[in-house]
């Protein structure tokens, strides 16, 4: 371990030269280490013998339970201006990450070291001149996306969600690699009412890469608006896969072929079933034959999609300026007293079945930002509250194609036989209050900066495990609300 962080520091130290030179071009480097534990998570495995004499077993979460997440990351940002309007920049970096796997399997291969280089943000920007009171910015390219700067951990739903299947993540500093992501068009307009309050609007047309159907497009709009460094309200909504480049990939329930796992892919009325009968081809005859067979057919079928629009609205409330207090010279930081909260609504359409419940697709994040009086930067504690009764997770988008919530295996109940006594699934609810609490200090003028993080969120395993996709695989690091928890620390130094 000594070595390992004496090896760390060196390449740190060596990355950590920036160069400006005359015509516009900056060079700047950062780097950091992680390491962590998860302290406590949910075993399911208990779970996994519901059904006696049933071939079928439920799928069970992997426990999580004394693992070390740890990982070591470095890049570098290169930015050039051409001249006052016009500019470009590239920020990079490369990740190692020791994984694990389901301590089940005898296989140790997975937990090797995995190195991946990432892009954190690309893009060519335009600031054409304006009045001094009016601000307008183009961005095409690979944009980071941080509309709450207040959220560093939970929240910030509209850019880190899906609608259908509706979930979530969070995770461990939302800077960098966790920022999210719009690649695209984004175009900012910021009207100054006065030295501090302001008016901004944001639009972004962005391609989906990250989660599926890829390459789907996602328009966003979005209102922030700040009045005397008080109070902060914002609104917005997106679109998600709006406009789709493969229709049967968005609507999977199209193809012919998603019919033999129709629960998967679209909602069949039980009320609205008839049986009759159809010729059809003769298995055991000879070629050509054909029998009637008994068939059932629905006069209702609602297609499930991906497709769906999400709503957010924010605030946030900073009292120091009513009481005249200084961020430079004061007792307390510039984040210091900051409450804020935020509200989503994923999905503002009902389906029958799965999706007959909005208040199922709305997380509310609640925060604070307590005092400490410049002992540190910042000392965070995030709250959220989401009645979701299904497994957060995007392990069947990735597997099947699926839009329908994830309950337990496969979805292979019918959402009439979920809701029934008689599941053998259960209602997940111990996971809807999430909680984090974040601190950080920079020295050496904010070179050097030292995190660290308790929480039970939406951070996913998925960073942590190896291929191929799994529910487990998707699902967070912990789920009950008070019981399970990890902790995280980050040592990070950057030029910039």
């Amino acid at each position: 371990m000594v070595k390992r962080f004496l090896l760390i520091l060196f390449i740190l130290t060596s990355l950590g030269f920036a160069e400006d030179d005359d015509n516009g071009l900056k060079v700047s480097a950062w780097g950091w280490y992680t390491f962590g534990k998860v302290v406590s998570a949910f075993d399911e495995r208990a779970n996994r013998d519901l059904l006696s004499g049933d071939n079928r077993t439920p799928i069970y979460d992997i426990d999580f339970t004394g693992e070390v997440l740890s990982d070591f990351a470095a890049g570098m940002k290169v930015a050039k201006s051409y001249n006052d309007y016009f500019s470009m920049r590239a920020h990079f970096g490369v990740i190692t990450t020791f994984v694990t796997t389901d301590p089940e399997k005898p296989n140790i291969e997975y937990r090797a070291i995995r190195v991946a280089p990432f892009l954190i943000d690309a893009a060519f920007a335009y600031t054409p001149p304006m009045d001094n009171d009016d601000k307008l910015k183009l961005e095409f390219g690979y944009i980071s996306a941080v509309y709450n700067p207040d959220a560093v951990n939970l929240g910030a739903y509209l850019f880190r969600s899906t609608p259908y299947p509706t979930v979530v993540e969070s995770g461990f500093e939302k800077s960098l690699v966790l920022k999210p992501k719009q690649p695209g068009l984004h175009i900012e307009h910021t009207k100054m009412l006065g030295d501090e309050s302001w008016l901004k609007s944001e639009f972004y047309f962005a391609t989906q890469m990250k989660y599926y159907p890829n390459f789907d497009f996602s328009p966003s709009l979005l209102f922030t608006g700040n009045f005397g460094g008080v109070f902060e309200l914002g609104v917005g909504g997106m679109y998600h896969n709006l406009l789709s480049v493969n229709e049967d990939r968005t609507t999977p329930g199209r193809q012919e072929l998603r019919h033999d796992y129709a629960d998967r892919y679209m909602y069949l009325d039980p009320a609205k079933k008839y049986q009759d009968s159809i010729w059809v081809p003769d298995q055991f005859g000879l070629p050509g034959d054909s029998i009637w067979e008994k068939v059932t057919r629905y006069t209702d079928t609602t297609f499930y999609t991906f497709r769906g629009l999400k709503l957010m609205g924010r605030f946030s409330f900073d009292p120091k300026p009513l009481m005249g207090m200084d961020d430079e010279d004061g007792p307390f930081s510039s984040a210091d007293l900051k409450i804020f909260a935020e509200g989503a609504i994923l999905g503002l359409k009902n389906y029958p079945g799965w999706f007959n419940d909005i208040t199922d697709r709305m997380p509310i994040m609640f925060g604070v930002n307590l005092p400490t009086f410049r002992l540190l930067d910042l000392l965070c504690v995030q709250f959220q509250y989401w009645k979701n009764p299904y497994w957060n997770t995007w392990g069947d988008m990735w597997r099947f194609e699926s839009p329908v919530p994830y309950n337990g295996q496969s979805n292979e109940e019918d959402y009439e036989t979920w809701l029934s006594a008689d599941s053998m699934y259960e209602k997940i609810h111990d996971d809807d209050i999430k909680w984090s609490v974040y601190m950080s200090k920079s020295i050496f003028e904010k070179k050097l900066r030292f995190s660290l993080q308790f929480a039970c969120d939406d951070f996913m395993k998925q960073g942590y495990m190896p291929p191929p996709p799994s529910a487990r695989k998707y699902t967070p690091l912990t789920r009950r609300s008070w019981e399970d928890w990890y902790v995280m620390g980050r040592i990070t130094y950057y030029t910039f």
